[in-house]
């Protein structure tokens, strides 16, 4: 994922330098397509994908709690709605159809500018605010390494999604989009948020292998799956082999 991630940065940057420097605007397309800015391309299907991948694993994760009683799947299942949602909208881009006719006004009036000239950092503020006051004893309550590493992912994903949306606001509020500056500030936070999920992913796994070990995945017809479980309920265990 981090490989992933570094060949759409790079792209990203070297499509800017030949825009902004060069002057190529249209680049056989590859402006378009990989473009970090742009909606509907490369990066947003990579980030929508990672973000659906997060949900499948925190829901099998509620899946095994559930099943062990531990009294955690419904704390497990809210994330991995939470994450099923922010797939949903990186893909379809909700909040920013729902939000543009506000930004539109808000700019218009004169009423927010520079920081908060963008309206849906501050409904992500309060998104954040609210999972971290449901979530805390939760994390708290986590393995130290899983704890650590989603601390470290949630601080890189909100960090892009919050904090250098916010200077990236500012910016464009100063000189618009149209520069080689806001191409790069969008490159850090679209950097950010990508590393943060992947980071988030591999906790995930890790997760998975220390507290319910091997995972393993089959696809067989109904009576071929019941002849497999009675071929294994019937096969001693060799203990210590």
């Amino acid at each position: 994922m981090l490989t992933v991630i570094a060949f759409l940065l790079l792209s990203h940057l070297v499509i800017q330098l030949l825009r902004f420097l060069a002057g190529y605007d249209f680049q056989f397309g590859l402006l378009r397509w990989l473009d970090l800015h742009e909606e509907a391309n490369l990066p947003t299907w990579y980030s929508a994908l990672s973000l659906l991948l997060c949900s499948a694993l925190l829901g099998f994760i509620a899946w095994s709690h559930r099943r062990l009683r531990t009294g955690q799947a419904a704390a497990w299942s809210g994330l991995a709605m939470i994450f099923g949602y922010l797939s949903l909208d990186e893909a379809t881009m909700i909040h920013e159809t729902i939000l543009e006719p506000m930004v539109v006004r808000l700019s218009s009036g004169g009423q927010w500018t520079g920081y908060w000239s963008y309206p849906w950092v501050i409904a992500g503020l309060a998104l954040v605010a609210i999972v971290t006051a449901l979530y805390l004893r939760f994390v708290i309550k986590l393995p130290p390494r899983t704890r650590t590493l989603f601390v470290v992912a949630a601080l890189l994903y909100v960090g892009g999604a919050i904090g250098v949306e916010l200077i990236t606001a500012r910016y464009d509020s100063e000189y618009g989009i149209a520069r080689l500056g806001y191409s790069l500030w969008v490159m850090l936070e679209e950097g950010a948020e990508m590393s943060g999920v992947a980071i988030f992913c591999y906790s995930l796994l890790e997760y998975v292998t220390a507290q319910f070990g091997a995972l393993q995945i089959g696809v067989a017809t109904a009576g071929a799956a019941r002849g497999a479980e009675t071929r294994r309920a019937a096969t001693p265990r060799v203990i210590g082999r």
